[in-house]
Protein backbone atom coordinates (compact mmCIF):
# COMPACT_ATOMS: atom_id res chain seq x y z
CA UNK A 1 0.00 0.00 0.00
CA UNK A 2 1.40 3.18 -1.28
CA UNK A 3 -0.48 7.07 -1.82
CA UNK A 4 -3.77 4.85 -0.78
CA UNK A 5 -3.48 2.54 -3.67
CA UNK A 6 -3.03 -1.24 -2.74
CA UNK A 7 -0.81 -2.87 -5.38
CA UNK A 8 -0.57 -6.48 -6.12
CA UNK A 9 -0.10 -9.20 -8.59
CA UNK A 10 -2.01 -12.43 -9.03
CA UNK A 11 -0.17 -14.97 -11.67
CA UNK A 12 0.73 -12.87 -14.66
CA UNK A 13 -1.81 -10.09 -13.68
CA UNK A 14 -1.01 -6.58 -11.81
CA UNK A 15 -3.68 -4.85 -10.15
CA UNK A 16 -3.97 -1.54 -8.56
CA UNK A 17 -6.94 -1.01 -6.16
CA UNK A 18 -7.51 2.99 -5.35
CA UNK A 19 -8.97 2.36 -1.44
CA UNK A 20 -10.25 6.42 -1.29
CA UNK A 21 -12.42 5.56 -4.89
CA UNK A 22 -12.77 2.00 -4.72
CA UNK A 23 -11.72 1.66 -8.65
CA UNK A 24 -9.34 -1.29 -9.60
CA UNK A 25 -7.03 -0.77 -12.87
CA UNK A 26 -5.76 -4.28 -14.10
CA UNK A 27 -2.52 -4.47 -16.26
CA UNK A 28 -2.11 -7.52 -18.35
CA UNK A 29 1.68 -7.41 -17.86
CA UNK A 30 4.34 -6.12 -15.95
CA UNK A 31 5.89 -3.61 -18.25
CA UNK A 32 2.69 -1.73 -18.43
CA UNK A 33 2.12 -1.66 -14.64
CA UNK A 34 5.95 -0.74 -13.91
CA UNK A 35 5.32 2.22 -16.29
CA UNK A 36 2.30 3.38 -14.52
CA UNK A 37 3.24 2.89 -11.29
CA UNK A 38 6.20 5.04 -12.32
CA UNK A 39 4.17 7.75 -13.19
CA UNK A 40 2.15 7.46 -9.64
CA UNK A 41 5.00 6.64 -7.47
CA UNK A 42 3.84 3.67 -6.99
CA UNK A 43 5.63 0.47 -5.77
CA UNK A 44 7.23 -1.80 -8.17
CA UNK A 45 7.42 -4.88 -8.55
CA UNK A 46 10.41 -5.86 -6.74
CA UNK A 47 9.02 -4.05 -4.17
CA UNK A 48 5.83 -5.95 -3.84
CA UNK A 49 5.72 -8.51 -0.96
CA UNK A 50 4.10 -11.73 0.21
CA UNK A 51 0.58 -11.98 1.88
CA UNK A 52 2.22 -13.35 4.69
CA UNK A 53 5.47 -10.09 4.73
CA UNK A 54 2.61 -7.79 4.44
CA UNK A 55 0.68 -9.83 7.55
CA UNK A 56 3.91 -10.15 9.66
CA UNK A 57 4.69 -6.68 9.45
CA UNK A 58 1.03 -5.74 10.22
CA UNK A 59 1.13 -7.97 13.06
CA UNK A 60 4.49 -8.39 14.87
CA UNK A 61 5.10 -6.60 17.96
CA UNK A 62 2.53 -5.30 20.19
CA UNK A 63 -0.12 -6.12 18.60
CA UNK A 64 0.17 -10.08 19.02
CA UNK A 65 -0.22 -9.59 22.27
CA UNK A 66 -3.87 -8.57 21.73
CA UNK A 67 -4.87 -11.09 19.51
CA UNK A 68 -7.57 -13.47 21.24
Amino acid sequence: VRNDHLCFASGNTYYDYQLVSSKWRKYDDKHEYETYASAYHLPHVNEFKTFYQQYADYWNGWRFWFLP
